[in-house]
């Protein structure tokens, strides 16, 4: 049976992106075993999670970067996502002048 310390869990979480399969890759256990251990300790399930939002930060400072080179498709989905205070989202337009909004639950205009 393993029996991992909590400073190999952390070691393996660094730089895992917050992904199980590399977690466990990292300490050559399967995925339910790395999860396990992971939600073993307040220190490793805050070392998951501070790896997963950095991984997030990463993903949106690439999409701002997208953004500012001018990538139009980048903005229209960030615009979709980010800006519907300001009236934007995704919507589905069908014949006959009728149009579908779709919001998230927590729409303000729901």
């Amino acid at each position: 049976m393993l029996n991992f310390q909590m400073e190999q869990v952390l070691s393996a979480i660094e730089g895992s992106g917050g992904i199980m399969s590399n977690v466990a890759r990292k300490l050559n256990c399967t995925w339910d075993t790395a999860k396990a251990y992971c939600l073993k300790w307040d220190e490793t399930k805050q070392a998951l999670v501070n790896e997963q939002e950095t991984i997030l930060d990463i993903a949106e400072n690439t999409l701002v970067d997208k953004i500012k080179e001018g990538d139009e498709q980048s903005a229209k989905w960030y615009l979709s996502k980010k800006g519907k205070q300001r009236g934007y989202g995704d919507s589905l337009a069908i014949e006959g002048g009728i149009q579908i909004v779709y919001a998230d639950k927590d729409d303000e205009r729901l």
